[in-house]
């Protein structure tokens, strides 16, 4: 199988399983509510949805498309890219890794640092 039909079918089931969450109630993180990492780093409530979807996620990679869906209310994608540019210049260094093709996560090793 080349390269492109994995990284498309990856696509297709991350999409499934947000359509299939969007069923069960939508996001699943409650957009009315502040996290304590919107305090504690001085974050934007996106800014701390964004972070709180790769805390819960860890370690398994959150692709852009999903961090978009979480932070919904955006209109473009790219502003995935700009709250976690934001979130690391508040975090230690090395907090949130970048995985070509796959997206964001944070290694266990550093979730107590984030915590």
């Amino acid at each position: 199988m080349c390269d492109n039909c994995a990284r498309l079918q990856r696509q297709v089931r991350e999409l499934k399983e947000e359509i299939a969450e969007y069923e069960r109630g939508g996001p699943p993180t409650d957009k009315s509510e502040s996290s304590p990492y919107q305090i504690k780093y001085k974050m934007t409530p996106s800014e701390a949805r964004t972070l709180t979807e790769l805390i819960k996620s860890s370690p398994k990679p959150v692709s852009k498309d999903r961090l978009h869906f979480v932070v919904s209310g955006e209109t473009e994608p790219q502003i995935v890219q700009v709250y976690v540019c934001r979130i690391r210049k508040k975090l230690p260094p090395a907090t949130i890794i970048t995985v070509s093709g796959a997206g964001y996560y944070i290694p266990t090793d550093k979730l107590e640092a984030v915590r």
